[in-house]
């Protein structure tokens, strides 16, 4: 068995685009489910 302590590997960040390009597409809305907030209904976005 070894006993030896590993050494220590810092967290990686992982860039996945920008805001802009991850949030500002064309988004197709799901039915809403019947519930509502302050009047408004809920849905998910779906691809």
């Amino acid at each position: 068995m070894d006993s030896t302590p590993k050494g220590y590997e810092a967290p990686a960040l992982t860039v996945l685009g920008s805001v802009h390009a991850l949030t500002q597409t064309d988004k197709k809305y799901g039915v809403s489910d019947g519930f509502t907030f302050m009047g408004n209904s809920i849905t998910n976005a779906s691809s």
